[in-house]
């Protein structure tokens, strides 16, 4: 879980140095290897078209740090609905439910 927070806080600092166009410019080591655009997969029905610029550093830091940053929110609902559910039966013991 560690490397998941550490890769959601890389994600959300790589979305904010990609605001400046001096930081967002420089180029980084896997310039060569990677695409110029990475596709990301989104449902039909919303409509969108999301890609990922991989030429500069900062976008092949996001591109590592995402799938870190998806597995911690998929993590984070699990946990909120395990303490919903927790917080409910705390509340409302089964003795005492209408």
């Amino acid at each position: 879980m560690g490397a998941c927070c550490v890769g959601a806080e890389v994600l959300y600092l790589a979305a904010h140095a990609a605001t400046d166009p001096r930081i967002a410019n420089i180029a980084g080591p896997l310039a060569q290897v990677l695409p110029a655009s990475v596709h990301l997969p989104t449902p039909a029905f919303l409509g969108w078209d999301l890609s990922l610029g991989c030429v500069g550093a900062v976008g092949q830091l996001a591109l590592v740090a995402l799938p870190f940053w998806a597995v911690k929110q998929v993590a984070n609902v699990a946990q909120l609905v395990t303490s919903c559910e927790a917080l409910v039966a705390h509340d409302f013991p089964k003795g005492k439910r209408a």
